[in-house]
């Protein structure tokens, strides 16, 4: 397998579920029993900001212990200690104005009118506002409601989640909501376009008003770029500021699945967010089981999940409740501590090393922290394996990576032929 320098081959087996009877088991069958705890209400979603986190990285190293593991992380220990950005505390100097309007300029109100949901990105006093549907370019939907749209230097206002949710003739999932439903995927997307700032409309069409509790429990983000949830009563007042109805606007997009896009003539919007981060250490947990090869392959999942929930959650009704995190990703970490009880005590002809990663939640962190520290140097590391989402599946797996070595397909192939699964490819990490 060639290799440049600290680049690794990285394959990743995503929505892999196997029945337990088609998952070959050496000795005994661990899988369950650290699948319960892991997505146990006990730990609390493993959110990267709670306690519990610390919780489950112990539990991994205990077994990593029990079953034989050499500890690889720092000082001799299982643990690669890291530090991150959790969260952010609120300061005093929070403004969010209209000007414009057709009475008055009007100032919000904090925790009555709008709340904070990202920050970043340099304070504004006046810019235009542009309503841009829901916020989605989703070219792979055939959807972008940003179309012939230029929001650069605007602020864009958006409804939440996706259109024509539960319905069977969504261009989406319509059962369950897609990452272009979340607030982090509409931020980005409106950075990306050059925007000042999002502010997020309720969508009251397809979901109840957003609980007090939910929004008193909301995370704040630092992507570049504020992002506030308005009222409902503001998000009617301000598109009705466009002289058009907000009912016929959800019926058109429902409806049509066309952009609705356009500017609100007239009015301007100041915001400024005042928030400083709120940082800790995280860990991940590393394992080695000794080659007889200086060569490594290296085994990952990441076992922080939710928590509470947040920005990027897909069950967005239920910010402030326990997001077990079952599939994503106690699945892949009960993977990893299965293969950690089968593989101890052997003598491979390379050494391997089983990571369960914190951070990645959060963007990747406790992975590249990894890349930057690695307990073998990259340039002896042949491959990755990265298990994502294994535990639920309707009989297909998913597997990315593909494209990193070319030993990968012809591998998986053969292994086809002898699973019943149905195996898809995709060539991007």
């Amino acid at each position: 397998m060639t290799l440049r320098r600290y680049r690794i081959a990285a394959l990743s087996l995503l929505c892999a579920a196997v029945s337990l009877a088609e998952r070959p088991v050496s000795r005994e069958d661990v899988f369950p029993e650290h699948l319960r705890f892991l997505a146990s209400d006990e730990l609390k979603g493993r959110g990267n900001n709670l306690p519990e986190l610390d919780r489950a990285a112990d539990y991994i190293a205990r077994y990593f212990e029990a079953y034989g593991l050499e500890p690889a992380g720092d000082e001799g220990s299982y643990s690669q200690e890291f530090e991150i950005t959790v969260g952010y505390k609120q300061g005093e100097n929070n403004t969010l104005s209209f000007f414009g309007l057709p009475d008055q300029s009007v100032h919000l109100e904090l925790g009555r009118d709008y709340w904070p949901l990202t920050y970043g990105g340099e304070p504004f006093t006046a810019a235009p506002v542009v309503f841009a549907g829901f916020g989605i370019s989703a070219p792979e939907y055939n959807y972008d409601d940003y179309r012939e749209l230029d929001v650069h230097g605007k602020v864009v206002a958006v409804y939440d989640h996706e259109p024509r949710e539960h319905a069977e003739n969504s261009p989406f999932d319509g059962r369950e909501l897609t990452p272009h439903a979340t607030v982090t995927s509409k931020v980005i997307t409106a950075k990306q376009r050059g925007a000042l700032a999002l502010l997020l409309l309720p969508d009251s069409f397809n979901h109840g008003p957003q609980s007090e509790e939910a929004n008193l429990h909301a995370t704040v983000e630092d992507l570049g770029m504020p992002a506030v949830r308005l009222s409902r009563e503001w998000a009617d007042r301000l598109l009705e500021l466009s002289g058009r109805d907000p009912k016929e606007i959800r019926r058109w997009i429902n409806g049509h699945l066309t952009p609705y896009s356009f500017h609100i003539e007239g009015v301007q919007c100041s915001l400024q967010l005042d928030f400083t981060k709120v940082r800790r250490k995280v860990r991940n947990v590393v394992g080695k089981i000794p080659g007889r090869s200086q060569e490594a392959i290296l085994i990952g999942a990441h076992y922080d999940h939710l928590g509470l929930g947040g920005n990027s959650s897909l069950a967005p009704d239920k910010i402030g409740e326990i997001h077990n995190g079952a599939d994503d990703n106690a699945s892949g970490t009960a993977g990893l501590l299965q293969l950690a009880h089968d593989l101890a005590g052997t003598r491979p002809s390379r050494t391997i090393l089983l990571v369960a990663f914190a951070g990645e939640e959060l963007g990747l962190l406790g992975s590249r922290h990894y890349a930057e520290h690695p307990s073998v140097p990259l340039e002896q590391t042949v491959a990755m394996l990265n298990m994502d989402m294994i535990g639920r599946s309707t009989g297909e797996l998913l597997i990315g990576g593909v494209g990193t070595a070319q030993e990968f397909e012809p591998l998986l192939q053969e292994l086809q032929r002898e699973s019943s699964l149905t195996f898809r490819f995709a060539e991007t990490p």
